[in-house]
């Protein structure tokens, strides 16, 4: 029973150990990995294509608010 279990260990290691560089820790498939997790997390934290937008939009026009309240608050002084 020893000799069964000595070359089933042989095998699955000889079997597994030789395609592990290969295909478990290849760059193209953790670069795959990584990528779908990128785009999991994004879609549960990011936001979305019309917010992202919006919010652009808003940034743009607080700009433009602060900069006409600088310049009330020097015509003000004056």
């Amino acid at each position: 029973m020893q000799f069964v279990g000595h070359i089933n260990s042989v095998i699955v290691e000889h079997c597994l150990m030789e395609k592990l560089p290969n295909e478990v820790f290849s760059s193209k498939i953790l670069r795959m990995r990584l990528r779908s997790e990128q785009n999991f997390l994004e879609s549960v934290i990011g936001e979305e294509d019309k917010g992202a937008e919006r919010r652009g939009m808003l940034e743009v026009d607080l700009d433009r608010l602060n900069t006409c309240l600088k310049a009330l608050k020097g015509y003000n002084a004056s």
